[in-house]
């Protein structure tokens, strides 16, 4: 049977026709027709077309489900074998700690696995963070720096944990540490070479630039300067004592200076090495103050444009806290201190050489200080310490060692060759003013001596060096000569006992050094070594730079940070603080020492002086009769012929005694001899004897003698001896008044006594009539019982 449809479909085109063309004038619209029916013919053949589509996506997808469900059920059937497997070796293992060891092993490969990924995401970052940086290092150092401070962040994050871990990533840690410092280096020497090629282009080190060089100059010097250290650089402590030399200073960032003058600096070190590294004159190790004043030369012709020129480029930045002249100076110190490592071996085998060179160092340090205010950025100008202290300071001090070697054999050695002068123990009249105590020539010397010491390290920055200074030089030398005097004191001493008489067998020689003028002389010379010398202490104690030592080594007692050889002295220096309610002072022990001898030598002065005296009066103490010496033999105006040996040693002693002590120190100590001599003769002379008018009177005749010869050097001898002097006024009574009509008549020796003996009111009133105020009126009348005529009527 032949297919309906086509001719279905004729019929209904044949419908469709009859219902489009029903005129002839609907022929006329036929086209119009025809292109309709093209559209839908299209429009139909598009659906078609999109249906086939959509049907090949629907089989593709489902046969891809129809996969994955295969693949799964493969995968959950490969999981069951595993399951039944793993329950299986877990039925059948022995014990459970195969399963937990197991178990483990599989935790740790998952962390060793996690680990792993950790490292690579940081060496990705790493390596990510290192092609940013340096893709624009070169057009834009700021950009650049943004991705260096993240790699810069991750290092210190890293170093921190692998710490806390205990070195758990020491390889990573390490890497990127490499990674970072090694990156860093290549962006200063990219930019500093960048920035050469413009020095060089300029003419560098030229300060006569045009325009135009100016102006690229600060183009690449602005690009420069991008590169800076960290706050963590600059706040970082940096323990100079742990470094082998000073060129380990010049790397530490602490010390660096921005990397812009680093540069310009350069120029001035290739200049340096050519006049001072090489073989030229100019290089002698010798004369360290002609390099020190090259550099210091640098400083003062470039402070201009630094000034001037480069530090308004610095302010329009952000490193305006900057300093363009500190800066520069902190370029150049490298220079110095390379200089210096490599002449420290010949300055150290070369004692003179390096005291000279220190000199010099603390000396350019003070230049720096004074004329520039100068110290690194981020340091506190008082806080610098300068050259000279990193010179002291590296290597554990092992320069400074030596140099205070070197100043301790120089100054023992001008010691001792001051002691073995000739002149040594002579009284040096010259040294201070006349109304002074007068020292000897060692003692003004050694002082000398110990100023010179004080000033070589008064600049030193270490309190322990300088109390190193101290200790080993300066209280040497003070202990030894203390020891010095000391000994010769008690040599004196020994000398002067009737034991060590004995004992060494004195000769004439050994006696006269210990008597008489010689043995005063010998005395006064301990006595004005030891005076001078405590004095010198104490003025020293009051000097600001020995005060500040003093209240550094009390502090650093209480806080107990000393120890070996300066615990002791600061020790003391808290007990003798906490003690007392003055603060003291650092030479108070030493002067102490000092004033012991001082008064043991004003002791002997004092007992040589009375006892010279008592032996001139040996004589004069056996004059036998004090009742019966004839009027004709008793002369007014002359005095005993025994006294002669007294007048003698008080006219050699008051002169060299007046000439030697200070006026007031002569005054007060003479006085005590003159008191000593008084009581002999009231004592000795006066108890012991009778006398008669005529004798009273000799005896006062011989007093007024004494007086008269001590008038040049002490006036008011008879004031200072006033009991002796009322005592001859009572012993020089007359027994008759010659002239009945004078003043003195009712001043005889009856009216005296009756007035005495009768009352204490009458006697009062009698002794201040004679001008008698001293003696009591017991010794008054004992002394009238003196004279034999007393009690005749």
């Amino acid at each position: 049977m032949a297919s309906p449809q086509p001719r279905e479909q004729d019929t209904r085109v044949y419908d469709y026709l009859n219902d489009k063309i029903q005129t002839s004038a609907d022929l006329r619209s036929l086209d119009s027709l025809l292109n309709t029916l093209k559209n839908q013919h299209s429009l139909l053949q598009q659906q078609l077309d999109q249906v086939g589509k959509d049907l090949d996506e629907a089989e593709t997808e489902q046969k891809q489900h129809s996969g994955s469900v295969l693949t799964k059920s493969h995968q959950y059937l490969q999981r069951q074998v595993e399951i039944d497997t793993r329950l299986e070796k877990v039925r059948t293992s022995q014990t459970v700690s195969d399963v937990v060891s197991n178990y483990r092993r599989n935790l740790d490969r998952l962390k060793q696995l996690e680990i792993a990924k950790g490292y690579i995401t940081i060496l990705q970052a790493v390596n990510i963070l290192k092609k940013q940086t340096e893709d624009v290092i070169a057009s834009d150092p700021k950009a650049a720096l943004v991705p260096y401070y993240q790699l810069q962040q991750i290092s210190g994050q890293l170093r921190r944990k692998h710490e806390i871990a205990e070195g758990a990533a020491v390889h990573l840690v390490e890497y990127v540490e490499q990674a970072t410092a090694q990156l860093w280096d290549d962006m200063k020497e990219r930019l500093s070479k960048q920035f050469q090629t413009t020095l060089d282009a300029v003419g560098w080190p030229t300060q006569d630039l045009s325009l135009d060089q100016m102006q690229q100059f600060e183009t690449e010097f602005v690009k420069i300067l991008a590169l800076r250290k960290t706050d963590e650089e600059i706040a970082a402590n940096v323990d100079i004592s742990t470094f082998n030399s000073l060129n380990q200073i010049s790397q530490s960032p602490k010390y660096a200076p921005l990397l812009a003058f680093t540069a310009l600096s350069k120029a001035f070190a290739l200049r340096f090495r050519y006049h001072f590294e090489g073989d030229r004159q100019t290089n002698k190790v010798e004369k360290p103050e002609w390099y020190l004043q090259h550099i210091e030369n640098l400083i003062r012709e470039y402070q201009p444009f630094c000034t001037e020129f480069l530090q308004p480029i610095i302010d329009s930045g952000e490193l305006r806290s900057h300093d363009a002249v500190q800066e520069f100076i902190t370029s150049l110190l490298p220079i110095v201190r390379r200089k210096i490592d490599s002449d420290l071996p010949l300055l150290t085998a070369q004692g003179p050489l390096a005291s000279h060179f220190v000199q010099e160092l603390i000396k350019f340090d003070a230049m720096l200080r004074d004329e520039y205010l100068y110290s690194p950025f981020g340091i506190d100008p008082d806080d610098w310490r300068g050259v000279a202290h990193e010179v002291l300071t590296i290597n554990d001090s092992g320069f400074f060692k030596n140099w205070l070697a070197v100043e301790k054999d120089f100054a023992l050695t001008r010691y001792e060759n001051i002691i073995a002068a000739e002149d040594a123990w002579a009284i040096d009249y010259d040294s201070v003013e006349p109304n002074e105590t007068k020292p000897t020539k060692s003692a003004f010397r050694v002082k000398e001596l110990l100023e010179l010491v004080t000033e070589r390290y008064r600049p030193l920055q270490s309190f322990s060096q300088k109390l190193r200074f101290l200790t080993d030089i300066q209280i040497t030398i003070l202990d030894k000569y203390h020891d010095r005097v000391h000994s010769s004191i008690e040599a004196f001493k020994m000398l002067s006992s009737s034991i060590g008489r004995a004992v060494q067998g004195m000769g004439k020689q050994d006696a006269e050094s210990i008597t008489g003028l010689t043995g005063l002389e010998r005395l006064c010379r301990v006595y004005g070594s030891a005076l001078f010398l405590g004095n010198c202490m104490k003025d020293w104690g009051e000097d600001l730079f020995f005060l500040e030592m003093w209240e550094e080594l009390g502090s650093r007692a209480r806080k107990n940070t000393v120890g070996g050889l300066i615990s002791s002295i600061a020790s003391l220096a808290s007990a003798s603080q906490s003690r007392t309610e003055e603060e003291g002072a650092l030479f108070d022990e030493m002067a102490a020492s000092y004033s012991t001898i001082l008064r043991e030598a004003a002791n002997m002065i004092h007992d040589l002086t009375s006892n010279a005296i008592r032996e001139d009066l040996k004589a004069y103490y056996k004059i036998p009769q004090w009742q019966v010496i004839d009027e004709a033999e008793s002369k007014e105006s002359g005095h005993s012929s025994e006294l002669v040996p007294l007048l003698k040693t008080l006219s050699s002693f008051c002169p060299y005694l007046s000439r030697f002590w200070a006026p007031n120190v002569f005054q007060r100590e003479f006085r005590r001899v003159l008191i000593s001599t008084e009581n002999y003769f009231l004592d000795s002379i006066v108890s012991r004897n009778q006398f008669s008018e005529q004798g009273g009177q000799q005896f006062f005749r011989d007093m007024q003698a004494v007086w008269s010869a001590l008038h040049q050097w002490i006036p008011d001898a008879p004031g200072v001896m006033r009991r002796l002097h009322e005592t001859c006024i009572l012993l020089a009574l007359p027994a008759e008044v010659k002239d009945p009509d004078s003043s003195e008549a009712q001043r005889t020796l009856k009216h005296v006594v009756d007035c005495m003996f009768e009352d204490n009111q009458k006697a009062r009133a009698v002794m201040e009539e004679l001008g008698i105020y001293s003696l009591t009126i017991s010794e008054a009348r004992n002394t009238l019982q003196r004279r034999v005529d007393s009690w005749q009527k």
